[in-house]
């Protein structure tokens, strides 16, 4: 079994396979996970027989040196694109079943993005089985379709699903009878949608060729599924909304949720959905994008900036800047870019460059002033050595030194590691995800949340650079990004990304900063209450002290003392109880 990486694989191991074994008698009594004498390990599991032996695509070792007859590749889609130089691990992989003439290889997992799937495309080789479910408006087989769930909260039947054959309503509540299998004494099976074969051996040209070849299948009634008459790659889709542990409301509340959110929306489509996610990138204009750019007086910035982060691209001459707000939603507020000139190797420059990251500050409408809070400097050209000088010794200000990922498919900032030698800690970037994500908040609009502003001084240049890259699939599905034009520079675009990602990692952060601005507007609601109240008390106040006409008494003063003592008390203790 190959798992992404060997640290997950160790995990799987610890997680999944011993608690199997342990709670199984059957299993138990095969395999004796407890003894470390009978061969057994957290990556081999020795029994009679056989073993199974975890891998990590990411180690050539593991997937080395032993033959192989069961194969499974379990997140194919976060499988490393390499093991180490030797090349695809499902590939090496196959190269240890070559002596098996019964081999089986099973792979799949969570497709990521389109185009780029490795489970979309292996999907997309085989008969694409779907599982049919009796409909109870009709009582004929249909697959459950996305397309087919009313997620429209403000339409009736909301959650509902619309049978494509009579075009009736299916709620939720008839699930649990339709999702059970023949041997179950159901009547839902798999069904082969693509009945013919991929790829087939043509005898007259004597090679491989890709012309479609049908494929006979036969109904067995006893195992009640589709049996095919002559071998064929199956191929499975299926989603939550065959799932017993989540609703079709769930469903499309979590869908209304994530609509305005591309990274939101990809986890949706990836997780529930079970598809690749595609991002819609239009032809964004750089005029109209500068058409856009909002004009902030004095340069106050929005209230809905909460928290500033700045990318830097080196260059041999210089170094470009980026500063860019973030509010809610990951709303973005492009502030400025400018240039720090001069060689990087020099120890000016740096100087100047730390100067120009921590001396700036912010005003915020309400008058907060905010600092840049987190900065991400690029490794990438040959001003590596330079990078490690600039940020050794600022990580507790929150300065990185980051680099691009050389795997596709992972999250925009997808954690840091660390460069002993160096002494410092690098972020990883995806800069794929992240230009996918800039490119898609880009041609947001005004409505949609977590769109990106632009201040207006802002040259045109800048938009001309921040779109100077297009989107473009390569002949192994691969998606990259190409430069449109030779002469444009994508320095902006390149500062976005890791503006981006230093967002990213300070994302927890910005959650606190959320939280407080929501406390200081509550505590100021209550403390204008609270003022209104005492207003209204001493007015009251007031009118009982005056004289009784009939009886010449007047009434004592309302005793107010012990109320502001408490209240003295009660900040003390909170005061006792932040410090401790």
């Amino acid at each position: 079994m190959i798992q992404p990486t060997l640290e997950m694989a160790e995990s799987y191991s610890k997680d999944r396979i011993s608690p199997m074994i342990r709670d199984s008698p059957a299993l138990a009594e095969l395999i004796d996970d407890k003894s470390r004498t009978s061969g057994n390990t957290n990556l081999s599991k020795h029994f009679l027989g056989g073993l199974l032996q975890l891998a990590g695509s990411n180690s050539p070792a593991s997937l080395a040196s032993r033959p192989i007859r069961d194969v499974i590749i379990d997140e194919e889609d976060r499988s490393a694109g390499s093991a180490g130089k030797e090349g695809d691990p499902e590939k090496l992989a196959k190269r240890r079943q070559t002596t098996f003439y019964d081999a089986k290889l099973i792979a799949g997992g969570t497709p990521v993005l389109k185009g780029g799937s490795k489970s979309e495309r292996g999907f997309l080789k085989g008969d694409q089985r779907r599982y049919q479910l009796e409909s109870p408006c009709c009582s004929e087989h249909i697959a459950l379709e996305w397309e087919d769930l009313q997620h429209e909260p403000s339409r009736p039947h909301y959650a509902e699903f619309q049978c494509p054959k009579c075009e009736g309503w299916i709620e939720h509540k008839h699930k649990a009878r339709m999702v059970r299998d023949v041997p179950m004494g159901g009547t839902a099976y798999w069904e082969p949608s693509e009945k013919r074969r991929a790829v087939s051996w043509s005898r007259e040209k004597g090679e491989w060729t890709r012309e479609p070849e049908p494929v006979r299948y036969e109904w067995n009634a006893e195992l009640g599924r589709y049996e095919e008459a002559s071998p064929v790659v199956r191929s499975y889709y299926i989603w939550a909304a065959y799932s017993p542990f989540i609703s079709w409301k769930e469903i499309c509340d979590e869908y209304n949720e994530a609509r305005t959110d591309p990274e939101l929306l990809q986890t949706f489509y990836n997780t529930i959905v079970g598809r690749p996610y595609e991002y819609t990138q239009n032809d964004l204009d750089p005029d109209e994008l500068h058409k856009r750019a909002e004009e902030w007086k004095d340069m106050v910035l929005p209230r809905a900036v909460l928290a500033i982060t700045a990318g830097v691209d080196t260059q041999n001459d210089r170094f470009e800047v980026s500063v860019i707000g973030w509010g809610r939603n990951e709303e973005a507020f492009v502030l400025e870019h400018f240039t720090v000139a001069g060689d990087p190797e020099e120890q000016d420059t740096r100087l100047r460059l730390y100067e120009a990251l921590t001396k700036r500050r912010y005003t915020v409408d309400g008058g907060r002033e905010l600092s840049i809070r987190g900065v991400f400097v690029d490794l990438g050209g040959q001003r590596t050595d330079s990078v490690y000088k600039f940020v050794k010794g600022k990580q507790h200000l929150r300065i990185y030194a980051c680099k691009g990922l050389s795997t596709r498919g992972n999250p925009l900032f997808n954690g840091f590691s660390k460069q002993k030698k160096a002494g410092v800690k690098i972020g990883q970037v995806d800069t794929v995800t992240a230009k996918e994500t800039i490119y898609a908040k880009l041609a947001m609009h005004e409505d949609e949340a977590g769109r990106v502003h632009f201040v207006s001084d802002l040259p045109k240049s800048y938009y001309e650079g921040l779109v100077s890259e297009e989107r473009i699939e390569g002949k192994d599905g691969k998606i990259k990004y190409e430069k449109k034009k030779a002469k444009i520079r994508n320095e902006p675009l390149d500062c976005f990304v890791y503006a981006y990602a230093a967002c990213r990692a300070i994302h927890p952060s910005l959650r606190k900063v959320s939280r407080r601005m929501k406390s200081a507007q509550d505590a100021a609601a209550r403390a204008a209450r609270q003022a209104e109240q005492e207003h209204d008390g001493e007015e009251e106040a007031e009118i009982d002290e005056k004289p009784n006409q009939e009886s010449g008494e007047t009434k004592p003063e309302p005793k107010t003392k012990p109320k502001r003592w408490g209240r003295v008390v009660k900040m003390a203790k909170d005061s006792h109880r932040r410090w401790r």
